[in-house]
């Protein structure tokens, strides 16, 4: 394969990727998880692909022209995109991880009680059991 066809198709995969990732930010906001598994899954594969193509690249050797460089130019733009998703998704995990984990403390105050023993190290005490009749 020429530089061309190989960064046609990872412009072509980085849509896809893209396409994937909104749908796995999607599947942890609506909490359906075997959608989420799927994305991951997928993103995973397509992963895979992109390095492939990447080691591909890189071991061309052929130098970059006019229509190259466009097309170098929408793969970058397209992985700083890719980046800002994660960084998003990243965020809304540990929003929403600190907002559970804050519920649960409140819920359930002795879990960040110490108990020493007679001799005077600490025993963990036995975690208390939460039911939710609600979803969070």
């Amino acid at each position: 394969m020429d530089l061309t066809q190989i960064l046609t198709q990872q412009n072509e995969l980085m849509d896809q990727i893209l396409d994937s990732q909104k749908a796995l930010r999607k599947s942890v906001v609506d909490r359906s998880w075997i959608d989420l598994q799927k994305s991951t899954a997928l993103l995973n594969d397509l992963s895979a692909k992109f390095k492939v193509l990447d080691l591909s690249r890189s071991n061309c050797g052929q130098e970059a022209g006019p229509v190259e460089k466009v097309l170098i130019s929408q793969i970058r733009s397209k992985l700083l995109k890719s980046r800002i998703e994660n960084t998003a998704l990243t965020d809304y995990v540990k929003i929403t991880q600190g907002f559970v984990q804050n519920i649960l403390e409140k819920a359930v105050p002795n879990r960040r009680s110490v108990v020493y023993s007679k001799n005077g190290t600490i025993v963990k005490s036995q975690p208390s059991s939460v039911v939710l009749n609600k979803v969070l």
